[in-house]
């Protein structure tokens, strides 16, 4: 999967062009791709505080206004700073998750490729059929692994519980 061509292909199409011309300091903030069936990128427009999400294959965009983000703005992902694909990075992430938890087996990924503290990283979130998730944080540029944690899906669910009383 060929994201740079994926965003050419999008910046290309005619429907972009217009809501550019509209969304002119929008800027390319991430691609969210779930088990290589569907890819989203997502285009921040800083003046609204919205990003504004673009479904590949389709004129579909979507707002929105609810951004769950730690920083006061969303960083742009620098396209050039992209030398490793999702297939390399997923590769990294599963040989990981099998030298380290090999009684995990993936049956589903999650991969928001976006910049984390001023890196292009790819952040992947794989869900194990032992009910639990690793997270893996790739470096965009030279593909070393930043981060991991393994944790049970049950502690979100309790997270999400407690945040409701």
């Amino acid at each position: 999967m060929d994201l740079k061509q994926k965003k050419q292909g999008l910046e290309a199409a005619s429907f972009f062009q217009e809501w550019k011309q509209k969304h002119s300091t929008a800027y390319l903030a991430h691609f969210f791709i779930i088990s290589d069936t569907e890819v989203q990128l997502g285009y921040y427009e800083p003046s609204a505080d919205t990003i504004w999400t673009f479904t590949s294959g389709i004129t579909n965009i979507a707002e929105d206004k609810e951004i769950f983000k730690e920083q006061k703005t969303i960083p742009e992902l620098d396209m050039s700073k992209i030398n490793i694909s999702v297939e390399q990075a997923k590769q990294k992430a599963q040989e990981y998750q099998k030298e380290k938890y090999p009684s995990d087996p993936i049956s589903k990924d999650i991969i928001v490729l976006q910049t984390l503290d001023n890196k292009a990283a790819y952040n992947m979130t794989l869900i194990t059929l032992t009910f639990k998730m690793l997270n893996v944080r790739i470096d965009a540029e030279n593909g070393n692994i930043i981060s991991e944690k393994m944790q049970p899906i049950m502690n979100m669910v309790q997270t999400f519980e407690s945040k409701k009383k």
